[in-house]
């Protein structure tokens, strides 16, 4: 299965459009937040990919979208097998950190736990104090926005998990 990470749009639709048209394979699509309703206004785009959302700090602020949604700032779901836990990041202070990211993945049980928030690709494997291996995963941010622009694909086969980022051209 394919599951493809954005996060950090700010108002910004190219970069992922291009990244569906890349991986219309994708089983799930996830927006991590600052950006949410960039990604919704794909939806009939690619109406074969499941769409989930995580509220960000500008949705907390500035978003109709989040209201009408009742986005949540943590979601927990189910991907092949592995439970994911998906942040923002703002309220788990990852800029500082993802130390209180991790005690969260670690006290859901998550398999995987994405973040967004600081506008940088970044992966850390944390044990899970269980025998487990938790990936903490951060697409950055898919509108290049104090950075690359970057998103994460997520795939899984036979239980393994493999981990990628695409990246756009300046």
């Amino acid at each position: 299965m394919k599951l493809i990470v954005f996060s950090d749009s700010h108002n910004s639709v190219h970069n992922m459009r291009t990244a569906l048209s890349l991986h219309r394979d994708a089983d799930v699509v996830i927006h991590l937040g600052d950006g949410n309703e960039d990604l919704e206004s794909l939806r009939d785009e690619f109406p074969l990919a499941q769409f989930r959302y995580v509220a960000g700090n500008f949705e907390e602020f500035a978003s109709s979208f989040a209201a009408r949604n009742r986005l949540e700032y943590e979601v927990v779901f189910d991907f092949d097998g592995k439970r994911v836990l998906a942040v923002h990041g703002h309220r788990c202070a990852v800029k500082y950190g993802t130390e209180t990211l991790a005690a969260r993945a670690k006290a859901l049980g998550a398999d995987i736990a994405l973040y967004g928030h600081t506008h940088e690709a970044a992966e850390e494997c944390i044990d899970g104090s269980d025998g487990r291996i938790i990936r903490l995963f951060n697409p950055g941010t898919v509108s290049g926005r104090g950075g690359d622009a970057t998103y994460g694909v997520i795939e899984t086969a036979g239980g393994v998990i493999i981990t990628g980022w695409g990246r756009f051209e300046r």
